[in-house]
């Protein structure tokens, strides 16, 4: 429970951030990008492992 806890912060303080840096990109946006971002990157990952143990 604490690890989606601090994903979800970290992708609300990267998509602000993005936000900030980007003026035209509109915050929400950015957030989802960023959490997508983060879901995807946990699916290769776990496909990768699943490749090795085989």
């Amino acid at each position: 429970m604490w690890l989606s806890a601090a994903l979800s912060v970290a992708a609300m303080w990267l998509g602000l951030t993005l936000s900030y840096a980007y003026p035209k990109l509109p915050p929400s946006l950015a957030v989802i990008a960023a959490a997508s971002a983060v879901y995807l990157a946990a699916t290769l990952r776990a496909q990768a492992a699943a490749r090795t143990v085989m």
